[in-house]
């Protein structure tokens, strides 16, 4: 059983045998994975329901529900990452991370397309 405590001659328990990254998956609140996921599910019906047209698309990167499913798989796995990393580390890296973050905004507003009104890279 993953997480299990050893009992150790004299009646003394073990630390825990389950690796670190065990531990860090029980903490995940699985039922907000479970919204993300329907959420996803939901989205993705609703651009087929809208895109729907009848002939087959010539790539799979123009099927837009394909398209839509692979930035979600993306980000899950972006955020699977991130639930894995030492919360130090993210500490340390949060400057650094804020500041990529503020730089690619910049850039969308200078070195954007204006389309409709909205600006767009």
């Amino acid at each position: 059983m993953i997480g299990a405590r050893t009992a150790l001659p004299g009646g003394s328990a073990a630390r825990s045998t389950s690796p670190w990254h065990w531990r860090r998956l029980r903490a995940i609140d699985w039922t907000l994975i479970l919204a993300a996921l329907m959420a996803i599910g939901f989205g993705a019906a609703m651009i087929y329901s809208a895109t729907l047209r009848g002939e087959p698309v010539t790539h799979w990167w123009d099927d837009l529900v394909l398209k839509q499913l692979s930035f979600a798989a993306a980000g899950l796995a972006f955020l699977v990452v991130l639930a894995l990393t030492d919360p130090r580390v993210l500490a340390v890296l949060s400057p650094w991370i804020y500041g990529v973050t503020i730089a690619s905004l910049g850039g969308v507003l200078f070195f954007g397309e204006r389309t409709f009104g909205s600006v767009r890279s």
